[in-house]
């Protein structure tokens, strides 16, 4: 799905609180489950952002 510039920089924003509160309550065993996280947190901060700032066209 191609996001355009506000889009983008929801999502970053959004991907980078998410990722930062979740790693202060929880203490990752294996570095490969917060990479999961952050993947999965992507794609829903993507979504969230395609239906806030929905495309003109």
């Amino acid at each position: 799905m191609k996001l355009n510039t506000p889009q983008i920089i929801f999502t970053s924003a959004f991907v980078a609180t998410v990722v930062t509160v979740s790693s202060s309550f929880i203490e990752w065993d294996k570095q490969i489950y917060a990479g999961i996280f952050a993947g999965i947190t992507t794609i829903v901060g993507a979504v969230i952002a395609k239906i806030i700032f929905k495309d003109k066209s």
